[in-house]
């Protein structure tokens, strides 16, 4: 009997943890070189949405990735055939090279990505992208 209960607490913290968020440790792009991310989701199906947490570092200014930006700029789309849409803008400390934004995505699965941009709310993201990342 006591055997069967260790066996059942031990599934009961597996299910635990498998259903905790997404995490993704990434790399920045070559125009990032050096710059990482983590990236955080916490898929929530019943809402059908994602809640997403960034956290970059060692991240060159956004005019040093494309001459004339001032912002980094976070996008969603739900695969290849959608458009891209805004989820918001990094906040950045520039001092500290360190990036950061929380927001919701009304997605399960999704592709993100991570832009230098001249304004804070473009209608579609530059090819300048310093991070990109398949969550699901």
């Amino acid at each position: 009997m006591r055997a069967v209960q260790m066996l059942f607490a031990a599934l009961m913290l597996l299910a635990s943890v498998a259903c905790g968020p997404l995490k993704y440790e990434i790399k920045g792009t070559p125009m990032a070189t050096g710059a990482d991310a983590i990236i955080t989701a916490d898929v929530q199906k019943e809402k059908a949405l994602t809640l997403v947490e960034i956290a970059a570092t060692n991240l060159p200014p956004p005019d040093r990735v494309m001459a004339g930006s001032a912002h980094f700029v976070a996008w969603q789309r739900k695969d290849n055939g959608s458009q891209w849409a805004r989820i918001g803008v990094l906040i950045f400390d520039e001092g500290e090279r360190k990036g950061s934004l929380t927001a919701t995505v009304p997605e399960l699965t999704f592709e993100l990505q991570i832009t230098a941009e001249r304004e804070q709310s473009p209608e579609s993201p530059s090819p300048d992208a310093v991070f990109f990342q398949k969550v699901n």
